[in-house]
Parts: C-alpha cells; structure tokens; sequence
C-alpha cells in the first residue's frame, strides 16, 4: 500500500516536471490545445497584416471624403455624419441634397471596402493560423499572462527583426 502510494507520488512529480519543461516553449490552453510559437507568429503575421489593412482603408476612405467636390474638404461629411438624419440641422448648415446624395455613395463605398478588408482578415486567419487556433490565441491573451508575455516576446523580436532588415544591417 505504502509502495503504490510512493510510487503514485513519483509519477505526479516526474509529470509535474516534464509540463514545467513544456510549458517553457508552448502554453496549453484551457481547452488542451497546444500552442506553439509557430502558431503563435501566423497570429501575430496576420494582426499586423490586418493593421496595415486597417490604416490603408481609413486613409482611402479620408482621402474619398477629403476629395470629393461636394465634401468641402470633409465638412459636409462631418456635418452631415453628426447631424444623424435631423433635417432641420442639415438645412441650418446649407447641405444640399446633392451633398446627402454624395454622403450616402462615400457610405456605401466605405462599407464595401471595410466587407473587403473584413474578407481579407477572414482569409488570413483560415490560410495562415486556423479559425480554432486563432480564436484559441485570442482567448489565451486576454487571460493566460504567460502565454502573453511569449506574444509580447516575439512580436518584439519581429519588430526588431523588421527595423534590421529595412535598416540593411546584418542580423
């Protein structure tokens, strides 16, 4: 009895050994699915692919309204935007229906280009990471620190990696 029991305990500790071990190059998440920093880099490749997507579209979208004629350099945009439908406040401000008209094409505009990049990061998950691994990373960040702190780690060192090679330094 003695002897199963003391063999029982060295199991647990040589177990407890080893998962600290592993723990070190991947986390696990709560789910049992191992993450790797493989894995964790397609995440990461993606969120910055998808950040540049994300400024690209807002700055197209600011160029549109900044350009457009009847825009007046984005004031109607905006008075037109903040007025949310009152009539009485877009007379107020001289926009005309040609204007409403404008605004309502540089809408539909926007929401085609935000489809397209919502599209795009919807591709980049499923090529690159996987749906269940990235919602599995997503969920890990927000409350695994360590596995956290191994995200923070390497997109580091990919910044890094990055400012050498556009620098032409040798690594």
């Amino acid at each position: 009895m003695k002897k199963n029991r003391t063999v029982k305990m060295v199991k647990t500790f040589v177990m407890v050994i080893v998962l600290a071990l592993f723990g070190f190059n991947n986390a696990v998440a709560q789910d049992g699915t191992e993450i790797t920093d493989d894995k964790l880099e397609a995440y990461i490749m993606v969120m910055d692919s998808v950040t540049v997507l994300k400024t690209q579209l807002s700055d197209t979208v600011s160029a549109m309204i900044v350009e457009h004629e009847l825009m007046d350099g984005g004031r109607a945009y905006n008075i037109i935007k903040s007025a949310a439908g009152d009539s009485v406040q877009l007379a107020e401000e001289g926009i005309t229906d040609e204007q409403l008209v404008a605004f309502k094409e540089l809408q539909k505009k926007r929401e085609e280009l935000e489809a397209a990049l919502n599209e795009s990061f919807s591709n980049l998950v499923k090529e690159y990471v996987g749906i269940s691994e990235y919602n599995t990373i997503r969920k890990g960040l927000k409350n695994d620190p360590e596995l956290k702190e191994r995200y923070q780690a390497l997109k580091e060192s990919d910044t890094a990696e990055a400012a050498t090679t556009e620098s032409g330094t040798p690594e």
